[in-house]
C-alpha cells in the first residue's frame, strides 16, 4: 500500500495540528535525531516521537516540505 507524501498535508486547509505532526515528521526524517525534533514542538518524550513520526516521511520527502515557497500574489517579493 502506497503511503500519501507528508506534502499533500500541507495543500489543504487543516488545524494547527496537522501543521505541527507535518513538521515533526518531516523534521526528524531530515535531521534523524531523535532529540532535536521533540525540542522543536516543546516535547520531552522522545517515545513519543519514535512511535507517531518515524518512517512517515522519507528524508526526499522532507526536503521537498523543506522547499516549499509560498506564492506571491503579485509576483514579486517587494
Amino acid at each position: 500500500m502506497a503511503r500519501e507524501s507528508p506534502l499533500a498535508l500541507v495543500t489543504s486547509e487543516d488545524s494547527r495540528e496537522t501543521a505541527e505532526n507535518t513538521a515533526a515528521t518531516c523534521h526528524f526524517a531530515h535531521c534523524g535525531d531523535a532529540a532535536k525534533t521533540p525540542a522543536l514542538l516543546g516535547e520531552r518524550d522522545i517515545r513519543t516521537l519514535l512511535e507517531h513520526y518515524k518512517g512517515l516521511a522519507s528524508k526526499a520527502e522532507a526536503e521537498q516540505f523543506y522547499a516549499l515557497r509560498p506564492k506571491v500574489a503579485d509576483g514579486d517579493w517587494k
